[in-house]
């Protein structure tokens, strides 16, 4: 990207051409959820309890999260052959999403992951991915060029070099969740900033790949990478984003956690629904910081997500004086 800057407001340029606010590219998954007293380690055995089936997925779920608070989302992805496909696709019928670039792959099973729960709502979770290659990028690029935002969890680098290079091509923001198995060192690391406009990772992510604890200065040293906004989430201490001209750090919410399992792509999904809709940095954090505390409320990545009724409520009760979004 380039290092200009930008000027305070708005995060997201106004676009009435396009018929979508957010697309989002990845296959949904079934998370198959058993709580436990504690996650076993290696050689360990230990009793739990299945909880059920959801539907998951990070890219998924942030389709969910926006389109429930007030986005125009479609998404593009896989489901296999099997049981699962029709929970999955009737998932995101029930959250508003576009469902139309979604590929039912005839004998393939579709992607599940095993989640176990201890008493803290800190999961653990095993992820099977779906074994059939993707389609080519080419297939997917009415989709950029129709949606002011793509969303994507870039596993594999060189396909997102070529799905953002299409997209910023079409103006459209390319906006990533960069998790620390994505980037095995620092040049892939760099890279991933290089071609994204807005970043979002977790504190053990930037902690990993930076060595760095997350703080407004260090987050600030990585713009220089590309990104024009970086956002760190910081689990029950809320989150911080940085942009070339402003920062942020909101304090969260007060929630006891059921389950942790989605409330990051709920922070993302909300942000969006709000940064899109012309929401400043300090508003677009305070929405999400919000909305991020139901969905740690039940079970199943998508339980607890809110409506815009919900997290505006929660707004208005909360005591902004003891928990602010400071911003310089």
């Amino acid at each position: 990207m380039s290092g200009d800057m930008i000027r305070p407001g708005p995060l997201f340029a106004q676009r009435a051409d396009r018929s979508s606010d957010l697309f989002t590219l990845g296959d949904p998954c079934v998370d198959i959820y058993f709580a436990t007293h504690q996650v076993p380690v290696a050689g360990e055995k230990r009793l739990g309890r299945m909880l059920g089936c959801f539907a998951g997925g990070t890219e998924s779920n942030v389709a969910c999260a926006a389109s429930r608070l007030g986005l125009t989302v479609s998404v593009c992805g896989r489901v296999g052959d099997d049981v699962y496909a029709a929970m999955l696709l009737a998932e995101f019928s029930r959250f508003g999403v576009s469902t139309a670039q979604v590929t039912r792959m005839p004998g393939a099973t579709s992607a599940s992951a095993l989640i176990m729960v201890p008493p803290d709502g800190e999961k653990a979770l095993v992820y099977s991915p779906m074994t059939v290659p993707p389609a080519p990028v080419g297939d997917r690029l009415g989709l950029l060029e129709q949606s002011r935002a793509f969303y994507s969890a870039p596993y594999d680098l060189p396909r997102f070099l070529l799905q953002a290079e299409a997209a910023q091509g079409f103006g459209t923001d390319v906006i990533i969740d960069i998790e620390a198995a994505m980037a095995p060192d620092t040049e892939t690391f760099h890279t991933l900033l290089g071609g994204a406009d807005v970043v979002f990772m977790n504190r053990d992510s930037f902690s990993e790949l930076t060595g760095l604890q997350p703080s407004i200065e260090a987050l600030q040293g990585l713009l220089h990478r590309g990104p024009r906004l970086l956002i760190v989430t910081l689990g029950v201490e809320g989150a911080m984003a940085v942009s070339r001209t402003e920062s942020c750090w909101h304090t969260g919410f007060p929630q006891i956690a059921v389950d942790s399992t989605g409330a990051g792509d709920c922070f993302a999904g909300a942000f969006l629904a709000c940064s899109l809709r012309g929401g400043t940095l300090a508003e677009s954090m305070s929405f999400a910081c919000a909305a991020a505390c139901f969905a740690v409320r039940d079970f199943g990545a998508r339980s607890g997500y809110p409506r815009r009724a919900d997290v505006e409520s929660r707004l208005r009760s909360a005591d902004l004086q003891q928990f602010p979004a400071s911003v310089r």
